[in-house]
Parts: C-alpha cells; structure tokens; sequence
C-alpha cells in the first residue's frame, strides 16, 4: 500500500504528464490551424492571381478594341477623302468639258 505522500507525488506526476498531453495537444492544434490558415491564404492568392490575369487580359482587350475602333475610323474618314476628291475631279472635268464646249461654239 502506498503511503500518502506517495500518492501525492504520483497524483502529481500524472497532473504533469496531463499538462504536457494538453500542452502538445495545443500545440498540434495550433499547427493544424496554422497550415489550414496557409491553405486558405494559398488559396486566396492563387484566386486574386487569376482575377489579376483575367482583368489584365480584359485591359488588354478594351485596348486592342479602341485600336481597331481607331483604325476603323481612320479608314472611313480616308474613303470619305476618296470620295470628296472623286467627287470634286468629276466636278472639274466636267467644267473644263463645259468651257471647251463654250469656246468650240
């Protein structure tokens, strides 16, 4: 039979070995939740990554559009031109047609 102060210093030791249970146990906890954490935040990068690109892709795109948009406009205002100089040597030849027909008769 163990005597009393025996006891206490086993009930001792097993509250130590309680505490130190808890304590790892806490701690690998702890770890548990800070990988977890990495996990999400992994996670979290990896997303706003892919919002980056997708938006770099559509500014890219809006710029190739107000290119193309530009150069469209360039085109028609130069066929504008064409036309107007189409237009005016029309006109012209038709004077000089006009004022040879004028000075024959």
């Amino acid at each position: 039979m163990m005597t009393w102060f025996q006891n206490l210093f086993q009930k001792g030791l097993l509250r130590k070995k309680n505490e130190r249970m808890v304590k790892v146990a806490a701690d690998l906890n702890q770890m548990v939740t800070r990988k977890e954490k990495t996990e999400r935040m992994v996670k979290v990068a990896a997303d706003l990554n892919q919002m980056v690109t997708r938006k770099e892709k559509t500014e890219k795109m809006v710029k190739v559009a107000a290119d193309l948009n530009q150069m469209v406009t360039r085109i028609e205002k130069t066929e504008m031109m064409v036309k107007v100089a189409a237009d005016l040597n029309q006109m012209v030849t038709r004077k000089e047609k006009t004022e040879k027909m004028v000075k024959v008769a």
